[in-house]
């Protein structure tokens, strides 16, 4: 086995250059995908290749879902879910809704992403039975906010997942069998070194971007980015925005 400073050093060939800082795959918000890294490091790959940036993630979560697993040594699984419902037959940002108003909504988000996921891993070549222990060790689930306890008129049964990233999270739950102590991170973003699965979490906005006006922690100024790191957004991905009609 090579040294990991040594594989490392490998994997940025191409990267950011005298800026040190390190590249990442970047998933923006609504899509995802299965992600191939180059695998051995030491082998030999065009010099820009995006398979040699070890390091993915996303950021600007609040009522998303953000996911990240290894499926083996040379593929992970990652994702920026967003899902909402269109209401009154509406299509435009005033009729988008995140919050769940009754159990058989709540139901069809569920349903709606384990479908999702499962058609992605035949269409590319992996079963979650499979790659389960490899899955469960290096899964990340993050969702700052999958519920919403303060709207008094959402009855109490609803609470826990009231808003769609909680019915998301349990879709994905069912899908991996994940045990049911899993844990959720309120992180508002991550990244993640593929080769060893340790994620940098932003917690606050505020470790993302500085905002100016009144409500700062929504309005960036210049790109969102985690400090220490370039982003390289990801091209060709699927999408992973979940939309119902009611």
């Amino acid at each position: 086995m090579l040294p990991k400073t040594f594989t490392r050093n490998l994997a940025y060939r191409g990267g950011p250059g005298s800026n040190n800082r390190t590249p990442y795959r970047f998933i923006p918000e609504g899509k995802g995908g299965t992600l191939h890294f180059h695998h051995p490091p030491w082998a030999w790959a065009p010099a820009r290749s995006k398979t040699l940036i070890t390091h993915v993630g996303t950021h600007s979560l609040k009522t998303c879902v953000g996911l990240f697993f290894q499926i083996d040594a040379s593929r992970c699984f990652a994702a920026h879910i967003n899902a909402y419902t269109f209401r009154n037959g509406g299509n435009t940002q005033q009729d988008l809704d995140r919050m769940i108003k009754t159990p058989a909504e709540a139901e069809w988000f569920r349903d709606a992403v384990k479908e999702k996921l499962q058609l992605h891993a035949q269409a590319n070549d992996w079963d979650p039975e499979v790659a389960r222990s490899e899955i469960l060790k290096s899964l990340l689930l993050l969702c700052p906010e999958p519920s919403n306890t303060w709207y008094p008129d959402i009855p109490f049964h609803l609470l826990p997942k009231n808003q769609t990233g909680g019915c998301i999270l349990e879709g994905i739950k069912d899908f991996l069998r994940a045990p049911s102590g899993t844990a959720v991170l309120k992180s508002k973003g991550f990244v993640v070194e593929v080769t060893d699965g340790k994620p940098v979490l932003a917690e606050k906005r505020s470790e993302l971007w500085e905002g100016v006006g009144e409500h700062a922690w929504d309005r960036p100024r210049g790109p969102m980015e985690f400090h220490g790191f370039e982003e390289r957004v990801e091209e060709g991905l699927e999408d992973w925005t979940i939309v119902r009609r009611a």
